[in-house]
């Protein structure tokens, strides 16, 4: 049995996590507000799928 750290345990549930944002003045802002700590990181994916209105 693999042992993770809470860390490591942490890392994977969050690389499930879908966060919406917009681009305003060349920032992200984020619709809604997270749990994520101070100082994550974390990789954009743009969502291209023509959904938005």
């Amino acid at each position: 049995m693999t042992k993770f750290s809470a860390a490591s345990e942490n890392a994977i549930a969050w690389s499930t996590m879908n966060i919406r944002a917009h681009v305003k003045n060349g920032r992200l802002l984020v619709d809604e507000p997270t749990t994520l700590p101070e100082g994550t990181v974390l990789d954009l994916v743009l969502d291209d799928e023509g959904d938005d209105p």
